[in-house]
């Protein structure tokens, strides 16, 4: 098997990334564990994660898994993580990144990125920005590799593009044959900003694209393997997710084929499917968004996740004050969702 490590992105500030990497959005507890530790096993180094996931410490119980058993060493590892978009702000970013160090169980983290634009706030431009020179503090404390933002169209790169001391290394976005993103895609790589391309089998429909059927009948590969190498083939880095052993394989057994400039022009043609597939509207197509209402189920995952210790309620009902414990020393005061309070043991 060719190994992984073998292929790999330079970002803008000289660091080497793997150019597939393993995604673990949506699996929870022994699933988690158990794929990483075969994705790791069969050649994956660029693992990613995010703390609204829930399911850092099992990538860390994974990651320490397969270093105490001599599969890899650390160095060899790009781990990456999603600071905590239900907390925008410089200090809760930086708390975000300790937290996620916790749950790793790791002494640094290789990426670290923005997850979100924040963009039902209010107060946006100033979250995005705060947030940001957060990212820019770790990095330059050597606390990080590298730093990005994920989910950023546009508008919200603006804001960044003319407050910046660091250059966002990656963006994070949903790019794949159905949806091809291709404007946020362009503005990303003008700005020489490397595209990481999540969804990139885009839940599974892609299987079902005549074209890609054809194709993966022609070359002799499966679906998936064309859908990853067009994203490849176009400068992306991708991630992939799955719990089956094969398809864990199958995603890195890809560098044995090129597809032809007639066949990526045929992928380049096939109709953006998302709206009709996803429940995408017109102004969250142009924003680079997700649905209302995938927003707002996302927004009630991300309540029951909030690791909070205590919840005061008015009347019995009414959610007033909450308490969210960040480690043994630093606890939060939040009053009606605004933090009011900061104590620190030390």
């Amino acid at each position: 098997m060719t190994n992984q490590t073998e292929h790999y992105v330079t970002l803008n500030n000289g660091v080497k990334m793997p150019i597939i990497g393993f995604g673990v959005d949506t699996l929870k507890g022994d699933d988690v564990i158990k794929s990483v530790v075969l994705a790791i096993k069969n050649g994956y180094r660029l693992i990613d994660t995010a703390q609204v996931y829930g399911n850092e410490k099992e990538v860390g119980i994974a990651i320490k898994q397969c270093i105490d058993e001599g599969f890899v060493k650390r160095e060899d590892l790009f781990i990456s993580t999603k600071a905590p978009y239900f907390f925008p702000g410089y200090e809760d970013t930086l708390e975000g990144y300790e937290e996620s160090l916790l749950n790793l169980g790791l002494d640094y983290i290789d990426l670290y990125l923005l997850h979100h634009p924040y963009r039902e706030y209010a107060t946006w431009q100033k979250e995005i920005v705060s947030s940001w020179k957060a990212l820019e503090n770790l990095y330059k404390n050597k606390k990080v590799r590298a730093i990005g933002v994920c989910n950023f169209s546009y508008p919200y790169y603006d804001v960044l593009l003319h407050c910046y001391k660091v250059k966002p290394a990656i963006n994070q976005i949903e790019v794949n044959p159905q949806y091809k993103y291709s404007k946020n895609v362009e503005i990303t790589k003008q700005n020489g900003i490397q595209v990481v391309a999540w969804s990139a089998l885009n839940k599974g429909h892609i299987v079902n694209e005549p074209t890609i059927k054809e194709l993966a009948k022609k070359y002799n590969k499966t679906e998936a393997q064309i859908a990853l190498k067009w994203n490849i083939q176009q400068g992306n880095a991708v991630l992939t997710r799955s719990t089956k052993e094969q398809r864990i394989k199958d995603s890195l057994n890809i560098w044995d084929f090129q597809i032809s400039k007639e066949d990526m022009d045929r992928i380049n043609k096939i109709p953006d499917k998302n709206d009709e597939l996803r429940g995408h509207t017109e102004k969250s197509r142009a924003l680079g968004c997700v649905p209302r209402h995938v927003l707002d189920d996302m927004f009630d995952r991300i309540l029951n996740k909030c690791p909070y210790e205590k919840k005061y309620k008015l009347f019995g009902f009414i959610p007033f004050l909450r308490v969210k414990k960040i480690n043994n020393r630093i606890c939060n005061y939040y009053l009606f969702g605004l933090r009011i309070l900061k104590t620190d043991t030390k």
